[in-house]
């Protein structure tokens, strides 16, 4: 049986159901209540999109749709519905999307596709977010990450990148930067705090790194000044060093020291070493 529905339905929210594979898996509160609040004053400015629920033969269930776009506003009408009791936010408008040229394959595809394709560039939806759906997407198509690049109109380089930063999560880590919404510098960020705390040793590898990456030449004027007035042990020095995180801060750490131990001794600072 073929099914052709092009004009718009208006659809009792009973009967609509979430994407299966929509890849935004948490909606804001705060989002939903001001959707809500635009609806009550301008009415739905947008209608969502939905596409026929198929039979496990590949029939469509009577009354039955998925939603491909426009979830927010679903939830915005139900918000509406039970705390209003007006029957006008019961049923909402749709666009339903015709089957009658989709085989079973290109169904699920369409549900995966369009639903993605329409949040790829919110600001909402986090990099393992985009991530997961972009995985579920090739196990089920079989498509490369280039083809899928293509299609959705993005650079290979860009899905690679999200396939690549998920991979490098633990379950723990992927939940939290989605329950925290992180973006991909903040996601970085805690897996490299999460090594260092994990393995206190590659904090202090990465210091001597830049320590010995590091040449400064001190005057004996210097020397004997830290000896006389027991400055800083060499021991507190590198201590401090550590808790540095870059060269740069290690080079500005030195110099500073320098000036300061050298202006106590009464020296020229300009007649001396340089940091190279």
């Amino acid at each position: 049986m073929s099914l052709i529905i092009s004009e718009i339905q208006r659809i009792n929210l009973n009967n609509l159901e979430p994407n299966p594979y929509q890849p935004r898996k948490e909606f804001p509160e705060e989002g939903i209540e001001q959707m809500a609040e635009s609806i009550k004053k301008v009415g739905l400015i947008q209608k969502i999109t939905v596409i026929p629920q198929m039979d496990e033969n590949f029939r469509p269930i009577q009354d039955k749709f998925f939603i491909i776009s426009g979830e927010r506003r679903y939830r915005a009408y139900r918000r509406l519905a039970e705390e209003t009791g007006e029957k006008e936010y019961n049923a909402i408008e749709a666009v339903v999307v015709p089957i009658d040229r989709l085989t079973k394959e290109t169904y699920d595809y369409k549900l995966m596709y369009d639903s993605f394709l329409e949040n790829i560039d919110r600001q909402d939806l986090t990099p393992v977010e985009k991530a997961e759906a972009i995985a579920q997407i090739k196990a089920k198509t079989g498509l490369t990450y280039g083809e899928i690049a293509e299609k959705l109109g993005k650079k290979e380089g860009y899905i690679k990148n999200l396939i690549s930063i998920n991979n490098k999560l633990s379950d723990e880590q992927r939940e939290k930067a989605k329950k925290e919404k992180m973006g991909e510098r903040k996601i970085k960020e805690m897996i490299k705090e999460d090594k260092e705390k994990a393995n206190p040793e590659m904090k202090k590898e990465i210091a001597v790194k830049n320590k010995k990456n590091i040449t400064i030449s001190i005057p004996k004027e210097f020397r004997e000044l830290e000896k006389e007035e027991q400055f800083k042990t060499l021991d507190k020095l590198y201590n401090e060093l550590l808790d540095l995180k870059s060269e740069q801060e290690v080079i500005t750490y030195i110099t500073d020291y320098s000036a300061y131990l050298m202006k106590k001794a009464g020296i020229n600072i300009d007649s001396f070493g340089k940091v190279e």
